[in-house]
């Protein structure tokens, strides 16, 4: 992670021994500090959900889609609170059927705007949906 836009990305006052990658000027966490949508912020928010809910850390785990290669896909079941997460992990749009019907939950976070059926991840795209079961 480069810290600033400084000549070493604010990680030394001296001169480093890794070089920096020049991207380090646009891409840093200073730049994206005020940014909500920057991946800095989209951290912050995972963090935040990790704090407050208590299906992350305490839930019960199943792997929904354990021979998709593209997307990695699980439950947190923890009293009657249940997440899934969804993640995209290529460069390519892929389609997940398994989400659609989770499309009338709460979408807790996501890192874009799901299709209106919510059956597809764009490249990189990660959701996370919760559910109140009775």
């Amino acid at each position: 992670m480069r810290w600033d836009a400084t000549a070493p990305a604010g990680f030394t006052t001296g001169t480093p021994w890794l070089r920096v990658n020049p991207n380090h000027v646009t891409i840093n966490a200073a730049v994206q500090r005020d940014d909500p949508g920057s991946v800095l912020a989209h951290y912050r928010r995972l963090i935040d959900l990790r704090h407050k809910e208590p299906a992350v850390t305490h839930g019960h785990f199943t792997l929904l889609l354990p021979d998709d290669r593209c997307v990695y896909a699980f439950t947190r079941l923890h009293r009657d609170t249940e997440l899934v997460v969804l993640g995209n992990f290529t460069a390519d749009t892929v389609g997940v059927p398994d989400a659609a019907p989770w499309a009338a939950t709460e979408l807790v976070i996501g890192n874009h705007p799901p299709p209106r059926d919510h059956g597809e991840l764009r490249p990189w795209e990660a959701r996370v949906y919760r559910r109140t079961l009775r």
